[in-house]
């Protein structure tokens, strides 16, 4: 039995997957088996994958012959899969210093059950656009703290690939809630594995996120989704809060919705969520809204043109 499984889903990253699978292969600790998934691709992302076939640390080499439509249905094929005791999700399109494992695998004590390091963005060519310190601070959460001061306004967990998990956290939480989504999915799922356990970061840079354009982030934020699935997760970490502080999350998510645009169907489904979930942000936003619509009309031709006219009226 490995001690780590390693999973992979992969999807029209032939570019890059070489150095992905690379960068995990000439890992310094090696007790690890490889999954490879890759989710019908279009590219020659297959013909890549099964170079690696022979080699002795892969496991499996799943190919879809039609597409799921979801990275986190990939995730838990993968999952299904995994024997180790340990599972790292590790993207297709990011890359990793060759002591990934071996400094993130010692962290697991005292209770952990996640651990995750901090992680470089690049670009498409590897090249950083924002480099992290390097340090050797380390932080250990009880998993609720944890989610009530890092995982209420975003993610920290933003990239699977910058954490390890132990495999028996997924007995405890419902696979299909985070499946259901298309952005957030993650999120939800690191905070369902945070409420059963302790958190512990390493805040030296061994992972590297990789941020494109074609991205499903990037295709997803300018919908607006990543605001409506947000919420969704809002709703599931908000029972961790007190009063005093669900008020203070109320008007950081009603300018988060304040300053996206939506598409029109995101925008009225966030609209019936907020109905049925978070009334209290739908009356601050509509609040914000009537205010804005009054400043502009305040120093729009319109009201100058209304308070001239009221003047003549009354000099008459």
């Amino acid at each position: 039995m490995p001690k780590v499984s390693v999973i992979v889903p992969s999807y029209n990253h032939a570019v890059y997957l070489s150095k992905r699978l690379d960068s995990i292969l000439n890992q310094t600790y090696q007790d690890f088996e490889l999954i490879l998934l890759d989710d019908c691709s279009t590219d020659n992302s297959v013909k890549i994958l099964k170079q690696y076939s022979t080699n002795p640390k892969v496991s499996r080499i799943i190919v879809n012959k039609q597409n799921s439509g979801s990275t986190f249905k990939q995730w838990v094929k993968g999952l299904e899969l995994a024997e180790g005791e340990y599972i790292w999700i590790a993207e297709s399109d990011d890359f990793c210093d060759h002591v990934f494992l071996e400094k993130l695998l010692p962290q697991f004590k005292d209770g952990v059950g996640v651990v995750f390091c901090e992680s470089n963005h690049v670009d498409n060519n590897g090249n950083i656009l924002y480099k992290h310190l390097n340090s050797d601070l380390k932080e250990t959460y009880l998993g609720t703290e944890f989610i009530k001061r890092q995982m209420i306004f975003g993610n920290a967990i933003y990239n699977a690939s910058m954490a390890i998990f132990e495999k028996k956290l997924l007995y405890d939480i419902d696979q299909k809630s985070f499946v259901k989504m298309k952005y957030c999915g993650d999120w939800l799922f690191w905070s369902l594995l945070a409420e059963n356990t302790k958190i512990s970061k390493v805040f030296y840079p061994f992972n590297n996120f990789r941020r494109h354009d074609t991205s499903v982030s990037s295709n997803s934020e300018k919908k607006g989704l990543h605001i409506f699935e947000g919420i969704k997760v809002l709703s599931h970490n908000i029972i961790h809060l007190d009063e005093k502080e669900r008020q203070t999350i109320n008007y950081f998510w009603t300018d988060k919705i304040n300053n996206t645009n939506f598409n029109l169907k995101y925008y009225f489904l966030l609209l019936i969520l907020l109905i049925k979930k978070h009334p209290e942000i739908l009356i601050m936003y509509f609040k914000s809204k009537i205010y804005n619509f009054l400043d502009h009309l305040y120093v729009s031709p319109l009201w100058r043109r209304l308070k001239r006219n009221y003047k003549k009226n009354i000099q008459k």
